[in-house]
């Protein structure tokens, strides 16, 4: 009866071993998958990453043409609304002033160019009245 213990225990001792290696060897193979698994991925994502960028550069490009020609389209508005609006307040301010001068006139108030005028005048009077006193 010994004996049929000892083979008893020596099978079970043999499956036990045989059940660590299979375990061992689908352990490595499970650990196997995972790095092809990685090295799939690293590999679709590096293509991925090439098609995503030329991808990229062809929709920036379009987009930018879009972006020119839109902005291309709001200076050329920016611009004629600014020469209107610069046009505008120039016939205004030149109308202002005009009425302003006229009203200035009525009321017997000297305007800038009366003043302007007048200190020519006083200016060339002092240089005669200097000519005529250094003789």
């Amino acid at each position: 009866m010994k004996e049929k213990v000892q083979e008893r225990v020596d099978v079970l001792k043999h499956d036990v071993e045989e059940l660590g290696r299979e375990a061992k060897d689908a352990g490595r193979k499970v650990w196997l998958a995972g790095l092809g698994a990685f090295a799939e991925v690293e590999e679709q994502g590096r293509t991925l990453f090439g098609e995503l960028v030329d991808k990229g550069r062809a929709f920036q490009s379009r987009q930018q043409g879009l972006l020119d020609e839109t902005l291309g389209d709001s200076r050329r508005r920016a611009k004629a609304v600014t020469e209107w609006f610069t046009g505008t307040v120039d016939l205004v301010v030149d109308r202002a002033s005009g009425l302003t001068t006229e009203t200035l006139q009525r009321f017997g108030i000297p305007t800038y160019d009366d003043i302007r005028t007048l200190n020519e005048r006083v200016a060339e009077l002092n240089k005669k009245v200097e000519s005529l006193g250094s003789r």
